[in-house]
């Protein structure tokens, strides 16, 4: 997306739905900081200029922002898509059978694998209630050992 048509998708409004906060609370802290005086003066004449270019200018630059993570999405999508249409006319072409591609998260060297999540909860941890019917253990909740231990 050139710059121009930026320019335009931020002329015609395309962005406000996901940028306006950004210009609110940037442009009110600038107006603020930037004119207490005439505020407390109320100038009103010499507050118009500013108090426009305080929202206008935040407003831009959220937009131009948003509109190049779109873009960055987008060709990051194209190139897996490309990625897993090679894989998968590797795959193909090795076995003759048409393959579905794996995706699998990528696993980070330095950070720990998560514990394993408890298991679901099976007949072994149904607990005997009143009036025949039965109860379930809450998800991580152990079962008491029956063992007894020495203090």
């Amino acid at each position: 997306m050139s710059i121009q048509s930026k320019l335009l998708a931020i002329i015609r409004g395309q962005t406000i739905r996901h940028v306006w906060r950004i210009p609110l609370v940037v442009g009110t802290i600038l107006t603020l900081v930037n004119q207490t005086g005439p505020m407390l003066r109320l100038a009103y004449a010499e507050l118009a200029f500013p108090l426009v270019f305080n929202f206008v200018t935040p407003f831009v630059v959220a937009s131009l922002g948003f509109l190049r993570a779109q873009d960055r999405v987008g060709q990051l999508t194209q190139r897996l898509d490309e990625a897993l249409a090679a894989q998968s006319q590797e795959e193909s072409s090795e076995d003759g059978s048409p393959a579905v591609p794996a995706i699998t998260p990528p696993i980070h060297p330095t950070r720990p694998t998560p514990p394993s999540l408890p298991a679901h909860s099976t007949s072994a941890d149904a607990m005997p209630a009143a009036e025949g019917r039965t109860l379930r253990r809450p998800k991580g909740v152990r079962r008491p050992s029956n063992t007894a231990t020495e203090v």
